[in-house]
Parts: structure tokens; C-alpha cells; sequence
């Protein structure tokens, strides 16, 4: 009776693994799977957070790995760890981190491409020179779009070149040097999606404060242009995040996006210490108004709750003060 039941028990067993292994292999046929990251090279010489964004890559188990841009491409040093650890399945996308002396030389020996096609099972991912001129860029488009839908057409880019708020005067300087509408009449009807390295710091900051609020959380964000959407993928600082994502492509999905990150310093919420607070903000009150409470409390307190009764008289009643100093002041100058 022993026997029976073992052997049952090894039959159970050999029964799932062939039903996970069909899965698994069911879902490598019918999904591929991509990692995007960009705007590392602020954590380049930090090994300890490269082991850890390299191990979580690993347990993905992409097809394709893209490194977009910013992450010291221009140095053979850093295409070898890529290769040596993933092997041919990294590519990588300029940014203006890679550019030296006005050009891409040093980044196309080291990578020994600058545009490239790469076709998938599902995707034709176009790899894009957004430091290029709009000519080169709309060209390379053209001449290698799939235009028969079978497949659907992805850009990779380093800028995010959807977004006209920031641009250089040339091409070859820190910000792409063209409209978008310039190329959307181009790709409206052809591109899927446009997936963008750059740092979040145009819009967002980590602890050193630039433009925008802070946020140390963000991961990735969606803008969307006409049937286009458009995602922004760059991580910041690396601290106390690095983001990056996971896209998984089939013939009904192209693009889901599935957001990753590490912990580079810590988990949790970010300490209120090290928040930069929006100058509008105020410190939540954690005070029971019916006890004991200071006077500026109470002031605080009331201020935000009526403030917008009396700001408006306030600002009128301030402009008033303000015109007939002024007049009062013309006159003496005039006496």
C-alpha cells in the first residue's frame, strides 16, 4: 500500500513539472520579454548597486536588454560588462551623455552601430540617434518601418522627443534640436509606442533640487500623443531608487509595461528629513484642537482654513497701498 501511494506521489510530481514546463514554454513562445533602462551613469562606479540591478535583470530572464542612453556608452569598458554578463542580447541607444568632441565616434567604435533595426517575434524596435539632425532621424524611420501591421513598430530613443518644453539650438548639444512635428506626420500612423531614456530630471528631482518637484518614487511615466504613447524610463540619481522596466511584447499586447526597481539606500517611504517640502506646503497638524495647543498652531491652523476668504481682498487691498505710493512718490519727484 506504501508503494502504491509513493508511487503516486512521483507521478503527481512528474505530472506538474511537465505542466509548468509547457507553461513556461508555451509562454516563451507566445510573449517576448524586454528590459529598458536609461540615465545610469550617475551610478556607473557604484559596483554594489550594478550587482544588484544586474541580478534583478537576471531573474527576469529577458529576450532583450536596452540600455537607452546616458550611461557611459562611449567607454569600451562599460559595452564589455554589458556583454559579458548578457551577452548578445543587450543593445544600446546614444544619448548626450555618449557625446564627445560634438560627435558619436568614440560610442560607434565601442558599440559599432549608432541607428539600428531590430526585429523580434512580435516588435520591429527602431533604435534612434536623437542627437542627430530631424533629416537623418525621419530617413531612418522610413527606410525601416514595418508598414504591413503584422508587427507593430516601437522607438527607441535617448530624448524625449514627444516633449518640445526643452530643445537645443543645434544637434549634438544636451537636448534634442527639432519640433516633434516634425517627424509625428511621419510615424502617426506607424509607431505603437515610443519608449525614452532620459533622466526624470527635467520634471522631477532626487535630493539635489532642479526643475520641477521632487520625486524620488517615480519609476516611469506615460505621456500620450495622438495614438502614440510615449513613456519616460530614465532613472534620476539612482538614489534611493533605480528604476527601470519590463516590457512584454505579443501579437495581441505589444507593449506591456511592468515597472521594476531596487533599493539602493532604503525601503518604505522616503524620511520626511530628506523630503525638499513645495513652498505651499505645511507640516500636517498631529494635535487634538481640544487640548492645550500654541498659539501659532492655531494660526497655522485657521490660515489654511480661511485662506481663501480673505487672500484675494488681501492682494487688492495690498495693490491699492502699492498705486498710491507710487502716486504719491511721482508727485514729490515732480515737486
Amino acid at each position: 500500500m506504501n508503494l502504491i501511494k509513493l508511487r503516486n506521489f512521483f507521478i503527481l510530481i512528474i505530472l506538474n513539472l511537465c505542466i509548468f514546463n509547457n507553461i513556461n514554454s508555451y509562454a516563451k513562445e507566445n510573449n517576448i520579454k524586454s528590459v529598458m533602462v536609461g540615465h545610469l551613469y550617475p551610478v556607473m562606479k557604484n559596483k554594489k548597486i550594478l550587482k544588484k540591478l544586474f541580478s534583478k535583470i537576471n531573474k527576469i530572464n529577458p529576450d532583450y536588454i536596452f540600455v537607452l542612453g546616458d550611461s557611459n556608452l562611449d567607454q569600451l569598458k562599460t559595452i564589455k560588462m554589458w556583454k559579458n554578463k548578457f551577452g548578445d542580447i543587450v543593445y544600446f541607444i546614444p544619448g548626450n551623455n555618449e557625446i564627445k568632441d560634438g560627435t558619436l565616434n568614440e560610442y560607434k567604435t565601442n558599440v559599432g552601430y549608432i541607428q539600428k533595426r531590430v526585429e523580434t517575434k512580435f516588435i520591429n524596435f527602431l533604435i534612434i540617434n536623437s542627437n542627430d539632425k530631424v533629416e537623418n532621424i525621419n530617413t531612418f524611420i522610413k527606410n525601416n518601418m514595418i508598414l504591413n501591421k503584422e508587427k507593430q513598430n516601437i522607438l527607441l530613443v535617448h530624448h524625449r522627443i514627444w516633449d518640445d518644453a526643452l530643445t537645443s539650438f543645434k544637434p549634438y548639444e544636451h537636448n534634442k534640436s527639432f519640433y516633434f512635428n516634425e517627424i509625428y506626420p511621419n510615424i502617426k500612423n506607424n509607431i505603437y509606442a515610443i519608449f525614452a531614456g532620459d533622466s526624470k530630471h527635467q520634471y522631477f528631482y532626487d535630493y539635489v533640487k532642479t526643475s520641477g518637484n521632487q520625486n524620488m518614487n517615480n519609476i516611469f511615466w506615460l505621456d500620450r500623443v495622438g495614438n502614440i504613447n510615449c513613456y519616460s524610463i530614465g532613472t534620476g540619481l539612482g538614489k534611493p531608487r533605480l528604476g527601470f522596466i519590463e516590457l512584454v511584447s505579443n501579437k495581441e499586447y505589444p507593449a506591456i509595461v511592468i515597472p521594476h526597481h531596487i533599493n539602493t539606500e532604503f525601503d518604505g517611504p522616503i524620511p520626511i528629513s530628506r523630503i525638499i517640502k513645495h513652498p505651499d506646503s505645511i507640516n500636517p497638524s498631529q494635535i487634538n484642537f481640544k487640548d492645550s495647543i500654541s498659539i501659532s498652531n492655531k494660526i497655522i491652523y485657521n490660515y489654511e482654513k480661511y485662506r481663501k476668504y480673505f487672500s484675494k481682498p488681501f492682494y487688492i487691498f495690498l495693490g491699492i497701498l502699492i498705486a498710491l505710493f507710487l502716486t504719491k512718490f511721482n508727485s514729490f519727484l515732480k515737486s
